[in-house]
């Protein structure tokens, strides 16, 4: 297991309302880390951006921390209820969704991310891995390991891994998708257009005799952590790796089923290999926050899963990505014999990319006039 890392220190105000459940305690715990030490908690961008992306802005000003912040255990009492009452206890549920939902990007900032989820009913880690010769190899091959080989100031990852590693894979000849806090951290940075951010890509199953294409690249296009744009990035790569390995189409709005749809999840995960692809096959979504572009599911993830894709059967033998895989609520050791949506992983709606129009743009350019490699014959 990767050493556990340090909580982030980002302050959270407590202008912010937590919402209950899975996502309250989270943001609860946070306040209650920051707070135990008598300190103060002050706004900053990051928070900020996700307090409107709520619609909860919080004060410029710093405000005293509280002593103590608990969920209640005091039972509520029973009461019979008018039709108002009714209306307001729906609309306070899915209000709690909604905040939930809009607070998973938090969580992934806030939380411990010393490990992500793994749901098993036999207690038994579901992954296996895909070497060259092996059935699956060549559908596979479009997934690679990627890391940023450029250095931001105050840079820092998630979990366990490296700043800059995890996982992409190829959607045209040329391009791959990842997740933007994969290359630039947990905060939300404005890329220099001017600047050359190079990447680096391994694809592991490149052919049967087990050698690898390794494929520079620069970020073309990056999207954000503060809710104005999906948490992915657009790299392109040098010799354009996907002539050869082929590449996965996105799944637009409606298109799929995604909570009857069944899911492969391939990565390179940290507690196992980064440069050995990592599969689990059988998963589901268990949930969907569409309005905020979040998949809830309960595929096996670590550190370095993300920007790995929840690939689903596709027409013409052509995989289709439902989502990137990004976070974890309330990250856990171990494997837990049972789903819980407190517990649950999160990735981005690959619907959700129809707000990148120029990433979409570039991917369709790209692939104008050009077969993919893995459509059937």
């Amino acid at each position: 297991m990767p050493t556990r890392a340090r909580r982030s220190s980002m302050p959270v105000p407590s202008s912010i309302r937590a919402p209950k459940g899975a996502a309250g305690s989270c943001i609860r715990r946070a306040r209650a880390t920051r707070c135990s030490r008598g300190g103060r908690s002050s706004s900053n961008s990051a928070v900020r951006s996700f307090a409107r992306a709520i619609g909860s802005a919080p004060s410029s000003r710093p405000r005293q921390c509280p002593r103590a912040i608990a969920p209640s255990t005091a039972s509520r009492p029973t009461t019979s209820r008018t039709p108002a009452a009714e209306r307001s206890q729906r609309v306070s549920r899915t209000m709690r969704w909604r905040d939930a939902s809009a607070a998973a990007l938090f969580l992934a900032l806030c939380g411990d991310a010393a490990a992500a989820n793994i749901f098993h009913a036999d207690g038994i880690d579901p992954r296996r891995f895909v070497d060259p010769g092996d059935p699956d190899q060549r559908r596979l091959a479009p997934v690679g390991a990627i890391a940023s080989d450029f250095v931001l100031k105050d840079k820092r990852g998630f979990g366990g891994v490296a700043p800059g590693a995890g996982t992409a894979f190829l959607v045209s000849p040329c391009y791959a998708l990842t997740n933007y806090h994969v290359l630039f951290g947990n905060r939300t940075l404005t890329p220099d257009p001017m600047s050359a951010y190079v990447v680096t890509v391994r694809f592991a199953l490149a052919d049967r005799d087990g050698r690898a294409i390794t494929s520079p690249g620069r970020v073309r296009y990056a999207g954000s952590l503060d809710g104005s744009a999906p948490d992915v990035a657009l790299v392109r790569l040098d010799g354009c790796p996907g002539r050869q390995l082929g590449w996965y189409d996105l799944a637009a709005a409606g298109t799929v089923d995604t909570l009857a749809a069944t899911i492969d999840l391939p990565s390179y995960s940290h507690d196992r290999s980064l440069r050995r692809l990592s599969l689990q096959r059988g998963c589901g979504i268990r949930a969907r926050a569409p309005r905020r572009g979040w998949l809830f599911h309960d595929c096996a993830t670590r550190e370095g899963a993300s920007g790995a894709p929840m690939v689903v059967a596709g027409r013409d033998g052509v995989p289709l990505v439902a989502g990137i895989n990004a976070a974890e609520l309330q990250p856990t050791p171990g494997v837990r014999t049972a789903f819980d949506l407190r517990h649950a992983n999160l990735a981005v709606d690959a619907a959700a990319l129809v707000r990148m129009p120029l990433v979409l743009a570039a991917i369709e350019r790209d692939r104008a006039g050009v077969r993919n490699p893995l459509a059937a014959d």
